[in-house]
């Protein structure tokens, strides 16, 4: 799904466990310490974060309005 090997994400899960940030076993990640991973991302963490919530508000702006009236003839 991230385009990288299991040992690369083992690697990587190791090392935010050893910092006391996430916890993990058998293919569910916990995480401990939100504001530490905040702090242990590149800036590209809020980049992302920034481009998905306007991405998130636009589609909510785009979908159709239902009326709950129905129009009776």
């Amino acid at each position: 799904m991230i385009g990288t090997r299991r040992a690369g994400v083992s690697m990587a899960t190791g090392a935010l466990r050893e910092r006391g940030l996430i916890d993990s076993a058998r293919g569910m990640i916990e995480i401990v310490n939100g504001e530490g991973l905040v702090e242990a991302a590149c800036e590209c963490y809020s980049i992302i974060r920034e481009e998905f919530a306007q991405l998130h508000n636009n589609q909510l702006q785009s979908r159709p309005v239902h009326s709950s009236a129905s129009s009776a003839k």
